[in-house]
């Protein structure tokens, strides 16, 4: 992992039971040589185990953070550092309305606040105002 590179948690409600969410974050292909198969390289899967998944891999965060499913079924985690502390404490209600959906839900938690599945973009500006 490099100096810039760091790691970014996904999480999911999607985790029921022994039943976690796997997305495919790169295809298994056949790997031929000369015209003859010399074997099988295995898909490599995004296992939200416990309802999280941890990468480091830049592609495979671009890769999550461009689905359908981002932002419905998995939303990206925050820590709750300094920074970002210091960030929300200088954030406003005009500034709030540039965030995406995830990333107010994202901000709502911290805060404390109680997030209603099925909630709008709207409802969660009201209700970090």
């Amino acid at each position: 992992m490099s100096a810039e590179t760091k790691k970014v948690t996904f999480v999911t409600s999607v985790a029921k039971g022994d039943n976690n969410l796997r997305i495919i974050l790169e295809h298994g292909k056949a790997i031929y040589e000369g015209g003859v198969r010399i074997g099988v390289k295995k898909p490599i899967f995004a296992n939200f185990k416990n309802g999280r998944f941890t990468t480091d891999n830049p592609g495979y965060i671009e890769k999550l953070r461009g689905l359908k499913s981002y932002g419905s079924s998995f939303y990206e985690a925050t820590d709750a550092g300094k920074e970002e502390v210091e960030t929300e404490k200088k954030e406003n209600v005009e500034d709030l309305s540039s965030k995406t959906k995830p990333q107010l839900i994202a901000i709502a938690k911290q805060r404390g606040k109680e997030v209603k599945e099925g909630m709008t973009k709207p409802q969660l500006l009201e209700l970090l105002k």
